[in-house]
């Protein structure tokens, strides 16, 4: 949310997310939210444009370990629910992210090995964004204390959870298969299937 405020050049006070427009009054929060929504969805179009133009069938994102293991970890922190807390899917239509098994030092030691210069987008030393707390200080503290594969350990969590909350789905349609059927004036339950 910082990092979007900053970037739309929104401006915020004391460290909340209680912006003022440039008439000086407060914003709604949920104004503000469905700004953000507006800008998520228009830059995940142009992404979409852009794959569409070039004919790409798949758009390859570059989400790592690490990522996946600072989102879980900032949803714990938020008190996040189950949903949150299954962090990025690796396939999400055609938005595909293989590298979420890959620690974030292998990509930049394969990039160096390969000649490649590495991005470092700037908000991503601005310790500003709790996301940057996270990776800078949280995630090693935690390795110092608890010892080595935090990140993995998160990783594993996400996955696990998505993979029961997929389970809890088909359960759920399966379910939903077996005592509903479909009737003249919509659908009817069968009572003796829900005993």
């Amino acid at each position: 949310l910082t990092m979007f405020l900053t970037a739309e050049q929104v401006p915020f006070f004391g460290g909340t997310y209680f912006p003022r427009t440039k008439r000086g009054t407060m914003m709604a929060f949920t104004e503000l939210m469905a700004r953000i929504d507006q800008v998520w969805h228009e830059r995940r179009e142009d992404l979409d444009a852009q794959a569409d133009e070039l004919g790409a069938g798949a758009i390859l994102l570059g989400h790592t370990l690490d990522d996946q293991a600072e989102s879980v970890l900032l949803g714990l922190a938020r008190g996040s629910g189950g949903a949150s807390l299954q962090g990025m899917a690796s396939v999400s239509g055609r938005r595909i992210r293989p590298l979420l098994g890959v620690r974030r030092a292998t990509t930049r030691t394969c990039c160096e090995a390969s000649g490649l210069t590495a991005w470092d987008d700037p908000h991503n030393l601005d310790p500003r964004f709790a996301r940057v707390r996270v990776r800078e200080r949280v995630l090693p503290v935690l390795e110092a204390e608890l010892g080595p594969g935090i990140a993995e350990a998160l990783a594993r969590t996400a996955e696990q959870l998505r993979e029961d909350a997929d389970a809890f789905e088909r359960m759920i349609d399966e379910t939903i298969e077996d005592i509903v059927e479909h009737a003249e004036a919509g659908i009817s339950v069968s009572v003796p299937a829900l005993a």
